[in-house]
């Protein structure tokens, strides 16, 4: 998905400042036909410049078995394969079961690296759940426009109750 930036916005409301003040000079006019003809070029070259979906991989690191209650982590890894470094904005999306105290956070991708970001998750409730897919939000070079890429990066994931607390349990129990 691609979307226009708040600095798209701001060039063509200054590109159009010309044509209201018009009417108390004259000639203004002209000036924002040139101005608002610059903002549309740099426009399209911004979106010809935009971060394309086969520049970047991700991936997601988390352990097959986690424990009930129990902080966990879960690191996803984003490569940029080509072009240079900006900086993003990484989303997780996670199994409504599981809490964590942030889903997205600001990374920056070197050019030719890999930049990675740790969520501390906690699941609620037991069973096999799939944490993902990825969203990664880049700018443009110029900012006039962002795109969301979705990596779809799911691993099976089996959450057991914690079998220290079982064990206190049992012993209380005696």
């Amino acid at each position: 998905m691609i979307g226009p930036a708040p600095r798209l916005i701001l060039a063509l409301a200054l590109a159009a400042a010309p044509f209201a003040l018009d009417p108390f000079a004259p000639g203004l006019s002209t000036l924002g036909m040139g101005v608002l003809a610059g903002v549309a070029a740099l426009a399209v070259l911004d979106l010809v410049l935009l971060p394309r979906r086969r520049d970047y991989e991700a991936a997601l690191d988390v352990a097959p078995v986690l424990t009930l209650a129990d902080e966990e982590p879960l690191t996803a890894r984003v490569r940029r394969l080509k072009g240079p470094f900006g900086p993003a904005l990484l989303r997780i999306v996670l199994p409504p079961e599981w809490v964590t105290e942030h889903d997205q956070t600001p990374i920056v991708v070197p050019a030719a690296g890999e930049a990675t970001a740790q969520f501390r998750v906690r699941a609620r409730k037991r069973g096999r759940y799939h944490p993902g897919p990825l969203f990664l939000r880049l700018g443009a070079p110029l900012g006039f426009f962002w795109r969301d890429l979705r990596f779809d990066v799911s691993a099976e994931v089996k959450v057991y109750p914690a079998v220290s607390s079982m064990k206190r349990y049992a012993l209380l129990a005696r």
